[in-house]
């Protein structure tokens, strides 16, 4: 079956933030959160994790746009961020 977005949906805030932001999912399942930068580099990542509220802290990055991916059981969703 198809997921639904609520049980798929993942929060970032604040959105837009200097650097430091919530990644809020509800899911306590098992996932991974990667964060890349525009050019695809990866910036953060934490895997393996059953936490459903993250703090990322990406203040030692250049301002701009980055993706925050989150995968788990099989389903991927991106959201993006900007970092003033």
């Amino acid at each position: 079956s198809i997921p639904k977005a609520a049980e798929t949906a993942f929060l970032l805030y604040p959105n837009t933030s200097t650097g430091s932001f919530v990644i809020h999912t509800n899911t306590s399942d098992s996932k991974s959160i990667n964060i890349y930068d525009m050019t695809g580099a990866l910036v953060f990542e934490k895997t393996n994790t059953k936490e459903s509220i993250i703090t990322a802290d990406l203040a030692k990055q250049p301002k701009g746009i980055y993706l925050v991916k989150l995968s788990y059981k099989g389903i991927t969703e991106v959201r993006r961020i900007v970092i003033e």
